[in-house]
């Protein structure tokens, strides 16, 4: 800065002009580097076919403001205006012009179920770049459903789900260690949290590295024979909630007070180890029963891996239990 620029003083600061623009989104230029060494624009460019004349915005300009308006923190389509109107945001992105929020509209009603499963496909390929760049020695997955509600006045086709809320059930499976999330997808309103949920970890599976060590924790929800079947073909540790079905219940009833021990690290709760086998499955499980203060059972979990690994190493959601039993602390099971 040199005396000439300076126009005047307040206390002690120094008042002059830059030719420089600022943005209130810097973030944002990180995000658009990461997108430009993985190639983003280039992949959605070739998996999808959206528009039908080559005019205007590319398939990947559209998708990747889009993108860019979420991670913004836009809730909207009219939230890109926020975008459109910061010069330093537009710029620092390599954009002309941020999609406008009527042409990013158009563009989402010309998605059929074909552009949605193109969209789908871009996905393991993108994930399929960032996989050298992944140095974990395991996967833990933590797979679960959750509620898209609409928000549109109009709502036709719209069902409500189990717990009387009208909204799309999204199955997800997220990557633990990796905070990634690697597949989703979305379901009818009615459809039970297990629904398709087999093909759906198949399909999770698929994108993941075939070399390392998978585990997999889930709610009770996702409590299935098909499931369970699915990880131990597999030979993926996992820990599921089973139902507290009433022979799950006389079981615990039976368990002697001197077999329950004290959690460490919940001074109100205490856990015991017992062995189950429910219907339609092949064999026994492990589970792990949690009594509250009060003397009523708060909870299950039931695990199992593949017959190859030693039995305490059968558990993914041991974490809770680490202070209990040593075998069970994460140094040893490998979690």
């Amino acid at each position: 800065m040199s005396e000439q620029s300076i126009v005047g003083k307040a206390g002690e600061f120094n008042i002059c002009f830059r030719d420089t623009t600022l943005s209130n989104h810097a973030g944002l230029i990180l995000v658009r580097e990461l997108a430009d060494r993985l190639g983003v624009a280039e992949l959605l460019d070739e998996a999808l076919h959206v528009k039908q004349r080559e005019c205007g915005h590319r398939e990947s300009e559209a998708v990747l403001s889009l993108s860019h308006n979420l991670i913004a923190g836009g809730s909207c389509l009219l939230d890109l205006n926020v975008l459109r109107g910061d010069v330093g945001t537009e710029q620092g992105l390599g954009l002309e012009r941020v999609l406008a929020p009527s042409t990013a509209g158009e563009f989402l009603r010309k998605f059929d179920i074909g552009d949605i499963h193109d969209l789908k496909r871009f996905h393991p390929r993108l994930q399929a770049r960032i996989r050298p760049q992944q140095t974990w020695a395991c996967c833990t997955l933590d797979v679960d459903s959750s509620l898209y509600e609409p928000v549109s006045t109009r709502q036709p086709g719209s069902t409500k789900a189990y717990n009387g809320q009208i909204g799309d059930p999204p199955f997800f499976a997220f990557w633990s260690e990796a905070d990634e999330l690697v597949f989703s997808h979305l379901r009818r309103g009615h459809a039970h949290t297990s629904k398709k949920a087999e093909w759906c970890l198949t399909e999770t599976f698929k994108r993941l590295p075939a070399e390392l060590a998978k585990k997999l924790r889930a709610a009770s929800g996702l409590y299935d024979h098909t499931i369970v079947a699915g990880c131990e073909k597999r030979q993926v540790t996992f820990g599921i909630t089973p139902d507290q079905t009433a022979p799950v219940k006389k079981i615990l009833a039976a368990i002697p007070e001197k077999d329950w021990h004290d959690l460490i690290r919940y001074d109100a709760a205490q856990v015991s180890e017992f062995r189950y086998q429910p219907q339609r499955c092949s064999r026994q499980s492990r589970n792990v029963g949690e009594m509250a203060s009060a003397g009523t059972v708060a909870d299950v979990m039931t695990g199992g891996a593949s017959p190859f690994a030693p039995p305490v190493r059968q558990w993914s959601s041991v974490d809770p239990f680490a202070n209990v039993w040593p075998e069970f602390a994460p140094g040893s099971s490998g979690l």
